[in-house]
């Protein structure tokens, strides 16, 4: 009952606020696969959009992820290898890194720095977003989110993410399941 509590309390600070993140510090081990799907809601421009993500475990420390998206935005395609430097419960770091392309293409960058609690995990990090087609141009944005686990191989996650430099901010919240 308190997961569902904390979980509707951040829902409801976020809801001002864009996800690309779906995730936290910790990265799949070696040859576990991971299934996702995540609506989303962006505002200012408003859209829904949902995205479909497969991950997979390469090495220890290392995974990478792809993800496709759809709505009343432009389709959104895009992959990321995220590698974790700190794992010391209850502290996770690690980066992600790849490209994504929605109309233009671009360069992803973003540190995510996970505090894991007893039955939850809360995330957070600056995402960095450089268009490099198109024109160039770097945006920044800050996101907060946190994962859940509902079963032995389901999980909950969620986040929100204001944008510092740029016009885009989003809540999105999704299920993954790991094979």
């Amino acid at each position: 009952m308190k997961n569902l509590f904390f979980l509707a309390v951040i829902f409801l600070l976020s809801t001002g606020l864009r996800s690309e993140v779906f995730g936290s510090a910790g990265t799949l081990k070696p040859g576990v696969i991971m299934f996702g799907v995540e609506p989303q809601i962006n505002i200012r421009p408003t859209d829904l959009m949902g995205y479909f993500h497969f991950g997979i475990g390469i090495i220890e420390r290392m995974d990478l992820e792809v993800k496709l998206g759809t709505g009343t935005a432009a389709t959104y395609f895009g992959g990321d290898l995220e590698y974790q430097f700190l794992k010391s419960n209850p502290l996770d770091f690690s980066i992600s890194f790849g490209p994504h392309y929605q109309d233009a293409a671009f360069i992803d960058i973003t540190p995510i720095f996970t505090h894991r609690l007893k039955s939850f995990a809360l995330s957070t990090g600056p995402k960095f977003k450089w268009q490099i087609s198109k024109g160039t141009y770097l945006s920044m944005s800050w996101f907060a989110g946190a994962s859940i686990p509902l079963y032995r191989s389901v999980e909950f996650l969620m986040d929100a993410g204001i944008e510092i430099r740029g016009n885009n901010s989003w809540v999105s919240a999704g299920l993954a399941t790991y094979l």
